[in-house]
């Protein structure tokens, strides 16, 4: 049984969706990394020797596979110094110390009272904002030190931006009608925008590795197929069908779906993606999505026994495979 010629590595839309902050941040600015570049900008290209070794140096905090890195090697002197000096200049926008504590704060008891106290919420940044800066911050810089600064212990930012999500998912607030509120309203488009940052910190090895070395990150993710707005779907789902194609990877997703089904009362597993993919109104991105997840879960076994079985608790879970043709343009 086929579900469709998607494959797990088929572009998602990961634009947020409709529904911006009106509120400005007011902890953003003091912590912004504003220093300008006085390395390699400031210096013509160095001899041969030389340029090699920063290229080859960049090359491996950059954590390529080995046919991208050949294909850079081989790139001439002019382009390896024009990578290296935008490189150079690529400067995230705040710390990793500031955004952990940020939502770490955003997360205390001490706000999730009716009325919190000043104190508690002097220099935070609204929800929003917040995770734009995180996510472009995560995107542009994957594979440098930042980057694994934040992963690495002690920060350990995969914990904290997985349990913010976590909390994110929770019941959206009402839009405070005080405007020194509004820093801590979150809704929907904040679940998108932290799944974008989950997606920035998957899109290396590296940092894909610690994710899924989480146990809990994936559940998280899979709760996220909950979120309203089919976007934020798409893009979990892209996430899930590459974690299938991992080393063990199948078993955790699986496993994930299970925790999900009890957490959420699921009768079958799968049963609550089935109605979304052939519920109203139709969203094709979302479907593509889906159908690419499917047809990864049950081509990422080599027994057909396994594939089968997985064919079988789709159809259970009230999979129509005459339901995609129906939709498909003609």
């Amino acid at each position: 049984m086929s579900y469709g010629s998607y494959q797990a590595n088929d572009v998602i839309s990961s634009s947020v969706p409709s529904g911006r902050h009106s509120a400005r941040g007011r902890g953003l600015k003091s912590q912004q990394t504003t220093e300008e570049s006085t390395g390699l900008m400031a210096r013509p290209m160095p001899e041969d020797n030389e340029l090699d070794n920063l290229f080859e140096h960049l090359l491996e905090k950059m954590s390529l596979s080995p046919e991208k890195t050949s294909e850079l090697q081989s790139r001439s002197k002019d382009d390896k110094w024009r990578l290296l000096r935008a490189k150079e200049v690529m400067k995230t926008r705040f710390t990793v110390e500031y955004y952990l504590d940020q939502m770490t704060r955003h997360m205390s008891d001490k706000l999730k009272v009716k009325h919190p106290k000043r104190k508690h919420m002097k220099g935070l940044a609204p929800i929003g904002e917040l995770l734009r800066a995180l996510e472009v911050d995560l995107r542009t810089n994957p594979n440098n030190d930042w980057s694994m600064m934040f992963i690495d212990e002690p920060n350990n930012g995969v914990v904290v931006l997985i349990e913010f999500l976590r909390f994110l998912q929770s019941d959206s607030t009402e839009r405070p009608k005080k405007k020194k509120y509004e820093l801590l309203y979150k809704d929907g488009v904040d679940e998108h925008r932290c799944v974008l940052c989950m997606k920035s910190l998957m899109s290396s090895r590296y940092g894909f590795g610690a994710v899924l070395g989480y146990e809990e990150s994936l559940v998280v993710l899979a709760l996220s197929l909950r979120a309203e707005s089919p976007k934020t779907r798409a893009v979990v789902l892209k996430l899930l069908a590459t974690a299938l194609l991992t080393p063990d990877g199948q078993k955790k997703v699986l496993k994930a779906f299970d925790t999900v089904r009890v957490m959420t009362g699921e009768e079958r597993r799968f049963e609550t993606l089935i109605l979304q993919i052939t519920g109203e109104p139709h969203d094709p991105p979302f479907q593509a999505a889906a159908l690419c997840f499917i047809n990864t879960l049950v081509h990422s076994s080599a027994k057909m026994n396994i594939r089968i079985f997985h064919q079988q608790e789709m159809l259970a879970a009230g999979f129509d495979p005459d339901f995609i043709e129906r939709v498909s343009p003609s």
